[in-house]
């Protein structure tokens, strides 16, 4: 179930997602390997997790910033490798294709967040030349400015 829902928008039917996840045998297994939770902060949905799954190539329909907050992967976007590893900041366009790819299969921990409504549309329009920020301390500090919002705010936890 996570697996899509990182690739569709999170208005996603049940049914449509079983039926997919039954076409698409391969990732149920997978899918085990994956720890997520899933929170709507107004336009913005957050995710956490926790996993060792490399994520094939996909795209967002929104303007998505994350932060790796433990272990490491490798993020490929706009045909450049990146090997991110904790505190370090990754970020799409929407619809830019991208995959991420556990190094070694090892688990790494990161938060999402993916800006729905009028920040895409604001998002959008930086020119950016790459799609990481590698400043740990920069990415420690949004990190927590993000783990304190979400405490703060109490967004609500999608099932």
């Amino acid at each position: 179930m996570p697996f899509l829902l990182l690739l569709r928008p999170f208005q996603l039917v049940q049914e449509d997602l079983f039926g997919h996840l039954r076409r698409n045998l391969s990732y149920v297994l997978e899918l085990c390997e994956l720890q997520l939770r899933f929170y709507l902060l107004g336009d913005i949905e957050i995710i956490d997790g926790v996993s060792s799954h490399s994520f094939p190539k996909h795209s967002h329909e929104q303007f998505c910033l994350g932060i790796v907050k433990k272990g490491q992967f490798q993020f490929t976007c706009q045909k450049e490798d990146h090997l991110l590893e904790k505190h370090q900041v990754y970020w799409t366009q929407p619809f830019k294709e991208h995959t991420i790819t556990a190094v070694q299969q090892q688990p790494y921990e990161y938060l999402t967040l993916c800006f729905g409504g009028q920040f895409t549309k604001t998002l959008s329009n930086i020119d950016s030349a790459t799609s990481v920020c590698t400043d740990k301390t920069l990415g420690s500090q949004l990190l927590s400015a993000c783990i304190q919002a979400i405490q703060q705010k109490n967004p609500k936890l999608l099932q």
